[in-house]
This record gives C-alpha cells, sequence and structure tokens, in this order.
C-alpha cells in the first residue's frame, strides 16, 4: 500500500511539471512577443520625434521589422484551437503594416 502512494505522488508530481513547464512555456512567449511590441512602439515614437524624413523612415523600417517579429512569435506560439482568431490579428498586423509602407511611400515622394 505504501508502494501505490508513492506511486501517486510521483504521478502527480510529473504531471505537475508538465503543466508548469507548459505555462513557463506560454509566459516565455508573452515576455517575447511584448518585447518586441515595446521595440515597434518605440521606433514609431522615434519616428514620430525624428527631425528629417530619412530619420522617420529609418525608424518606421525598424518599427516594420519588429512587427514582423510580432507576428512571427504568435504565429509559433499558437495552439490549433485559436487559429481563427490568429487570422484576425494577422489580418490587422497586415493592415498595419501597410498603413507604415504607404506612410514611407509618402515620405519618400516628397523627397
Amino acid at each position: 500500500m505504501n508502494s501505490d502512494s508513492n506511486y501517486d505522488l510521483t504521478f502527480s508530481l510529473v504531471a505537475g511539471l508538465g503543466d508548469s513547464a507548459e505555462e513557463n512555456t506560454d509566459f516565455s512567449s508573452f515576455l517575447r512577443i511584448r518585447r518586441e511590441l515595446n521595440h515597434f512602439l518605440l521606433n514609431l515614437n522615434h519616428s514620430n520625434c525624428a527631425e528629417g524624413a530619412g530619420q522617420q523612415i529609418h525608424f518606421l523600417f525598424m518599427a516594420l521589422q519588429h512587427l514582423d517579429n510580432v507576428e512571427k512569435e504568435i504565429r509559433i506560439s499558437v495552439a490549433g484551437d485559436e487559429l481563427i482568431n490568429l487570422e484576425k490579428i494577422h489580418n490587422k498586423i497586415r493592415g498595419l503594416k501597410m498603413l507604415i509602407l504607404n506612410y514611407i511611400r509618402q515620405l519618400t515622394s516628397e523627397n
């Protein structure tokens, strides 16, 4: 009987470790996405404060790069059940990219 209770205890510890590892993976994915979003927003802010069109364009391209990284991190971290919501997120990201690219085109045509 003591052997059975040790087995149950060991099994529950191993099962608990699996959940904890999954939660840590989710949290680290969240942190990576958050970091890339922060860099994206920071570069947008820098582009707004830039003095010349060249600097604005530079910061906007940097923002686009971080937005691409956000999209990649989201794609990596999504489970199968969330694919419908993922498509909505990707559509919004694509729309945001198009707005930034159109603004870059406008800035380059002014020069």
